[in-house]
């Protein structure tokens, strides 16, 4: 008994499946599937011959792949400055959470906060004189707005006095001149008549003179003419000075009124200016804060802890995917910006990536089993399932643009002492497994013609072409649905035309 081992190049994954049968051996079993057994393959003396049998079959997909972490934490200069490493690790440093890995020195990022540090105390400064000066703003337009209001009250009220006692005493008191003005007239010219008429009788002979009588004739001239004052002064008081004087308290009014809507906006626009003076400081302030924050972040970016358990790999050399040849990570060193020094891979979510053919992406699913063998532990077989499958395919040789595969993730199980990251691992991806009454044949016993496929039987020491209707297909083993049937024995390679006992013509079928 021989177990046959299949192999396929990249170009027979694109355009069908060249099969190359060897004989290595006895059958092999397929660990890891509960007990079950690939079927064993007679080869009689004399050629190279497979017996058709009934067995549990496996489909599954096998590929080299590697180990990988999930999550990784990228260590780097991410500043816009160039740094000095004061403290690091050594490479291949195991870390805790929490544990330093790296502490850079930047003057030119201290020289920078302290000049922001001024440049903040600047805003604050500017914006405190803002804040008072909106605070004196509300306080002069109030003050203002109070006088004006002040006067307005004090226009009504004299106005309202005038009306009510200022001008009816000054009315009263014209009429009150007016008649005193009259009461003179009258005891004048009674005094005059009384001694006009004494200077007529002739009895008294004449007792005032010519003088006296001139002058209280040239008094009553006068107070009649004050009279006539009195009684002008009374007419213009009530006919003009009165309305004049109400004008005049009206129009105070009027100009209080005035005076207090000016201030009123004039409060208003005052303060809309210095509040818009604050806000535009308390922005600036902001700012800058934001300008000062964003350094002091940079700042503590200079202390890199661990963020998980890990392993320090440093990105330099063979390690890194582009030309880091000429970094040294070492104390004293210095580091340009937006430069990657190492990563350290999360150990707790180790995983296993690899590489399947656009021919077979299809049947690979999230969920499906997978055992992952270690080329540096042998014997050792690790469970774990598709995690995830890459949506769009990659070339993977530009030599071949032809050749498209798909990233397929495996998550494990569980996570193993000594596993790290970069390590080769051998995956098989089960993607179905067919029961115990399965008929199959190795695949090398299997030809085709255009889209028919056949089979080359043995029976009685001649070779008669058979029509075959095939299921699935293994790395090894196809399915037979019908066209031979168990125990029939089949070549492994085409016979040659001038081979004793060969038949051309199709033999009958047989159902499995």
């Amino acid at each position: 008994m021989a177990a046959v081992k299949l192999t396929a190049s990249p170009s027979s994954r694109r355009k069908g499946w060249t099969i190359v049968a060897i004989v290595v051996g006895t059958a092999a079993v397929l660990a890891g599937l509960g007990g079950v057994f690939s079927p064993k393959t007679e080869v009689p003396a004399g050629g190279a011959l497979a017996m058709v049998a009934r067995a549990p079959m496996v489909i599954a997909i096998t590929e080299s792949g590697e180990i990988e972490a999930k999550n990784s934490m990228k260590v780097a200069n991410d500043l816009n400055w160039a740094v000095v490493i004061r403290k690091v690790v050594p490479a291949g440093t195991l870390v805790k959470k929490g544990d330093l890995i790296i502490q850079f020195d930047c003057q030119d990022l201290t020289d920078a906060i302290s000049t922001q540090q001024v440049t903040v105390d600047d805003a604050d400064s500017n914006y405190t004189q803002a804040k008072e000066n909106l605070e004196l703003a509300r306080k002069e337009g109030e003050n203002n707005i109070r006088k004006s209001q002040q006067k307005l009250d004090d226009a009504v009220e004299a106005l309202a006095r005038y009306i009510e006692c200022d001008g009816p005493i000054s009315i009263k008191n014209a009429q009150g001149d007016v008649q005193v003005a009259q009461r003179d007239v009258v005891l004048a010219q009674v005094k005059l008549e009384f001694k006009l008429k004494v200077n007529k009788d002739p009895e008294l002979n004449r007792p005032y003179s010519e003088n006296e009588i001139k002058a209280d004739q040239i008094n009553v001239g006068k107070l009649q003419l004050a009279l006539e004052k009195a009684q002008s002064q009374l007419e213009m008081l009530q006919k003009y000075e009165d309305r004049k004087q109400k004008r005049t308290l009206q129009g105070a009014i009027d100009d209080a009124k005035l005076d207090l809507e000016h201030d009123r906006v004039q409060a208003k626009t005052s303060v809309a200016t210095a509040q818009a003076a604050e806000r535009g400081r308390k922005r600036s302030l902001a700012k800058q804060n934001e300008v000062l924050d964003d350094l002091l972040g940079k700042q503590a970016k200079l202390t890199v802890k661990a963020a998980h358990e890990g392993l320090v790999v440093y990105m330099t050399g063979s390690n890194s995917r582009r030309n880091n040849s000429d970094i040294v990570i070492d104390v004293g060193e210095k580091i340009n910006p937006n430069t990657l020094l190492m990563i350290v891979p999360d150990m707790a979510t180790l995983r296993v990536r690899t590489k399947v053919y656009e021919a077979m992406i299809q049947k690979v699913k999230r969920g499906v089993k997978t055992f992952v063998r270690l080329d540096a532990k042998p014997g050792l077989t690790l469970n774990g399932q598709v995690g995830e499958v890459s949506v769009l395919p990659e070339n993977p040789q530009w030599w071949q643009p032809d050749v498209k595969v798909f990233t397929v993730a495996i998550d494990l199980e569980k996570q193993i002492p000594d596993l790290k990251p970069g390590m080769t691992a051998q995956v098989e991806m089960v993607l179905a497994q067919l029961p115990a009454d399965t008929l199959s044949i190795p695949v090398a016993a299997l030809f085709s013609e255009q889209d028919k496929h056949y089979c080359w039987r043995m029976r009685d020491s001649q070779t008669e072409k058979v029509p075959v209707t095939i299921g699935q297909t293994s790395a090894d083993r196809v399915q037979i649905v019908s066209g031979l049937s168990e125990n029939d024995t089949v070549r492994l390679a085409q016979p040659n035309d001038k081979q004793e006992g060969q038949k051309k013509e199709p033999a009958n079928t047989a159902t499995p």
